[in-house]
């Protein structure tokens, strides 16, 4: 997971430099994976997420048959969505880890 797609996505610690923010980041990744053992949870946000993405495409192929037009649409949508909501679910668990490590610094 990259934390740098995170930076000002968290209202805590938004006041906070960019740099300041990738440590504090950094170590709620570590936090999220080690201490709260929520590695399985985001191997199940990936799952989910790529469900998400596979389901446009098959349910368009179902209503529409071939055609190309609608097919390549959806795939595109399924993309969109499965990217979105993976980095969505991640989000959630970074923020439990950003949170624990704001309360052991006691910035929280």
């Amino acid at each position: 997971m990259n934390t740098k797609y995170y930076v000002n996505h968290f209202d805590e610690i938004a006041a906070f430099s960019e740099e300041e923010q990738l440590s504090l980041l950094e170590q709620a990744r570590i936090c999220t994976f080690t201490e709260l053992k929520l590695g399985a949870n985001s191997a199940l946000y990936l799952v989910l997420a790529l469900l998400a993405g596979f389901l446009l495409p098959v349910t368009s192929m179902t209503l529409f048959g071939s055609s190309v037009l609608y097919n390549a649409v959806a795939v595109g949508l399924g993309t969109v969505v499965s990217l979105l909501l993976y980095k969505t679910l991640n989000a959630t668990l970074i923020h439990r880890g950003l949170t624990r490590v704001l309360a052991q610094k006691g910035m929280h």
